[in-house]
């Protein structure tokens, strides 16, 4: 079922997380992933949203994920068509803040 696809997801990336659980954010948010309620007999069946041009694109996030999360990888090339998929364009309603730069985030880590 669909469903266990993203289920699964979410349980990859709660357990690749916990290999740095010494971090306050990190801790939070496997709380609030182990505190979800995932029992997929509860939930929607998902229809593949996944626009065409974004095939592409998510192939190329999936082959740069390291060896080391292989198990978030498969997870995420198993769940990605369920996914609700949305480009950012940079408009008022985007995802990050006007004039930001998410390349200038990644050097801060």
């Amino acid at each position: 079922m669909q469903t266990d696809k993203v289920i699964a997801l979410i349980f990859a990336i709660r357990d690749a997380l916990q290999s740095r659980e010494q971090l306050e954010a990190v801790r939070q948010t496997i709380s609030r992933l182990s505190a979800l309620n995932l029992d997929p007999k509860t939930m929607l069946p998902l229809p593949p949203r996944t626009p065409s041009d974004f095939q592409s694109d998510l192939k190329a996030v999936v082959d740069h994920i390291p060896a080391s999360l292989k198990t978030v990888a498969d997870a995420f090339s198993e769940a990605a068509p369920y996914l609700n998929w949305n480009a950012d364009t940079n408009s008022s309603d985007g995802y990050y803040e006007a004039g930001g730069n998410i390349r200038d985030l990644e050097d801060d880590n």
